[in-house]
Formats: C-alpha cells, sequence, structure tokens
C-alpha cells in the first residue's frame, strides 16, 4: 500500500493560462525528511485541468502527471 501527499506548490488557486509562483515550503519538507531518513522520495508534478469555474461533485476533472522529481538531484 503506497501512501500519497498531495501539496499545491502555489499557496491557492491559479489560471489555467499562466501558474503563480511556487513556494519553497515543499522543497523544505523533502530536503528535512531526506536528510533525516536518507529516504529519496518521488515527487511527481501534476496539473489539473478544467478548473476553470469552482469544482462540484460529478464535475470532470483532467489530471496529467509528469515524470518524478527526486530531491537529491537538486542537492547541492
Amino acid at each position: 500500500m503506497h501512501k500519497v501527499v498531495c501539496i499545491f506548490p502555489e499557496g491557492g488557486f491559479g489560471t489555467e493560462e499562466k501558474l503563480k509562483r511556487f513556494k519553497l515550503g515543499v522543497s523544505k519538507i523533502l530536503l528535512d525528511f531526506f536528510e533525516e531518513t536518507k529516504i529519496n522520495v518521488p515527487v511527481y508534478p501534476v496539473g489539473i485541468t478544467g478548473t476553470k469555474i469552482f469544482y462540484r461533485p460529478g464535475m470532470k476533472l483532467g489530471f496529467h502527471v509528469g515524470m518524478p522529481i527526486y530531491i537529491e538531484d537538486f542537492i547541492q
């Protein structure tokens, strides 16, 4: 069984045309976890489409999942 955590690094809702600036808290969480456990957790970027209006139950959303990113690749 896998456990998943979803975090919206923009800190709020963006538009489909332009992303908001990412917050650095996600990087800090991953770095602290890696330094403490030496576990290189994969992070999957996910784009959500169909959110031009506020989501209501039953609405269809699109999800685009990118290749995994690992914090160890960015540690200098």
